[in-house]
């Protein structure tokens, strides 16, 4: 009875390490083009912006953006500008 338990634990922590492994991979691993170009959703989840708003935003603030299909990306170096001009000065909060 106890060898069965610990065999289900063990199986458990197998699958539990096996899944961190697989979400580490999709979280970390990228290929080396994307260390330049950020996928568009990524950039919409990080700024938690919808469709319209993320439209009107890459309009009006002058990012660098390359389009392959219906995917959109963004230049990396075009974002650090961005960010770097919005600089809060003696901000205080």
């Amino acid at each position: 009875m106890e060898n069965e338990l610990l065999l289900k634990e063990l199986l458990l922590i197998r699958q539990d390490i096996a899944e961190l492994k697989s979400q580490s991979i999709k979280l970390h691993v990228k290929p080396t083009v994307l260390e330049n170009w950020i996928p568009l959703d990524d950039i919409k989840e990080w700024i938690s912006y919808g469709n319209t708003q993320t439209c009107e935003f890459l309009k009006t603030e002058g990012l660098t953006i390359s389009q392959i299909g219906r995917r959109k990306f963004i230049n990396r170096d075009s974002l650090n500008k961005l960010l770097e001009k919005n600089i809060l000065k003696n901000h205080e909060g």
